[in-house]
């Protein structure tokens, strides 16, 4: 499925489905803009739904963000050739 021009979701040989450019970016060029997902709190996980759980992301001491389709995608392994930190850029509101 394309989400742009340049970026579209596919089945990963590494787990499930995931995020791939379908073009070379330079280092430090932004990929794609996610829009930034729900934010919880330690105590609310778990009242969260076990598909929610999956998609968490620890955005401080206790918060966490639920990460939203297509950013969950993005492969979050330390063995990513991705650099998530240097270039995606993550928004408020796109």
């Amino acid at each position: 499925m394309k989400i742009d021009k340049f970026i579209e979701i596919k089945k990963s040989e590494i787990e499930g489905i995931g995020v791939f450019a379908t073009k070379n970016f330079k280092e430090g060029e932004i990929v794609y803009s996610f829009k930034k997902g729900r934010i919880v709190g330690l105590d609310d996980i778990k009242n969260l739904p076990e598909g929610e759980k999956r998609y968490l992301d620890k955005i401080g001491d206790d918060e966490f963000e639920i990460m939203e389709p297509p950013a969950r995608q993005v492969n979050h392994s330390s063995r990513s050739r991705l650099n998530a930190a240097a270039v995606l850029k993550i928004a408020e509101n796109l």
